[in-house]
């Protein structure tokens, strides 16, 4: 009998650890039960917050600093990952909601030009092909921000220029581009989408997203209908229907003005990462491959990470095993593409306590080694 060959490719599990330690956790806890198996980890990530990195760390690719201003006008410094002309970039890591306090989230004043100052800051180092994670935003400005950084202007029916932020987007008629950054016409965009909601409507950016960032009621009215007209526009100037493409209401709308003015193309993010490192080619030869996220619900169909591996396993004719931090009661294994789920952190478990890196490491190399036994040894018995 040969070798066990296992992949992990793990999400990270947001707010406790990221794609890397994950994978690390679950490779302790395999080898723990099978000390001869060939254990392969890869990071991964669908297009939110952390996916550049998993890229980075999965590709052998290097960080590059560049000094940005966050949605609440704080300065920071944002990352990008380069091979060659060829760099990764997360939103989040310029514009993330994280990164503003809870008192100052309001989306229709906060902007998103600190990603568009990091696009610039690595097209002047001579970056000219971009795949860009857009999830974990803090902006629901149609990219208004990330725009203007970029040179774009914004003008009302007046054509008198308008603030680049959520509260303009029912006032913008067209848009000036004659002082755009001159490398842009260089550069190739591809947006890994973490998300499938078009820009505006009961799925859209602002009514789907916009509460978790700090908008009321009102403001969510407000923001869609802006979102609407701003759709229409962007319609105009591509020649095509942008605002209700899949994936166009990513990170507030910046995925239907990047399509729509840089001639972006949208995609699914788990798909574009899988492309990146080689996942598809790494299970040709495995055994088992086991993914998670930190919680396994109804949103885990749509576009995440565990069910693209997932699936790219079934294709292979490979198992796939999910390890997640918790699982939704009302969740239906069955309607999901996993040989077997389990749950890492115990029932009784405080949520403060499971978030804790160290615990929740330790939880997930127990459940690990669980899946060993269960699926490995216990199938050859």
């Amino acid at each position: 009998m040969h070798p066990v060959k296992i992949v992990v490719a793990c999400d990270s599990f947001k707010g406790c650890m990221s794609s890397k330690e994950v994978n690390a956790a679950v490779a302790l806890g395999l080898r723990a039960a099978l000390p001869h198996a060939t254990v392969r980890c890869l990071a991964v990530g669908d297009g939110g917050e952390g996916t550049a990195a998993a890229v980075a760390e999965s590709a052998g690719m290097d960080s590059y600093p560049v000094p940005v201003t966050l949605p609440h006008g704080m300065p920071a410094k944002a990352f990008y990952y380069r091979n060659n002309d060829l760099a990764w970039l997360d939103a989040a890591s310029a514009i993330g909601l994280a990164s503003v306090p809870a008192a100052m989230r309001d989306p229709e004043a906060l902007a998103s030009a600190g990603l568009g100052q990091l696009i610039a800051g690595a097209l002047d180092a001579g970056v000219r092909r971009f795949r860009i994670g857009l999830g974990g935003s803090a902006t629901c400005d149609g990219g208004m921000g990330a725009m203007h950084a970029l040179g774009f202007r914004f003008l009302d029916s007046s054509g008198r220029e308008l603030a680049p932020c959520g509260a303009s987007l029912g006032r913008v008629a067209s848009v000036d581009r004659s002082s755009a950054h001159p490398l842009l016409h260089m550069a190739a965009f591809e947006i890994a989408c973490d998300v499938r909601s078009p820009l505006c409507g009961p799925t859209g950016a602002a009514r789907m997203f916009a509460p978790q960032k700090g908008a009321s009621p009102l403001a969510v009215e407000r923001l869609d209908k802006g979102l609407l007209g701003f759709g229409n526009m962007l319609d105009r100037i591509a020649g095509r229907d942008i605002a209700s493409m899949e994936g166009s209401g990513a990170a507030g709308g910046i995925a239907a003005a990047m399509a729509a003015l840089l001639g972006a193309g949208l995609h699914s993010g788990i798909d574009m990462v899988m492309a990146e490192i080689g996942l598809r080619e790494a299970l040709c030869d495995a055994d088992m491959v086991i993914t998670g996220e930190g919680r396994i619900d109804a949103q885990t169909a749509m576009g995440k990470t565990a069910c693209g591996i997932a699936n790219a396993a079934a294709a292979a004719g490979v198992r796939a095993i999910a390890v997640c931090g918790s699982m939704a009661h009302d969740v239906d294994l069955s309607t999901l593409p996993f040989a077997a789920a389990i749950a890492a952190t115990p029932a009784d478990c405080p949520l403060q306590e499971a978030m804790k890196p160290a615990i929740a490491a330790g939880y997930i190399a127990k459940a690990a080694q669980t899946i060993a036994l269960r699926q490995v040894v216990g199938a050859a018995v």
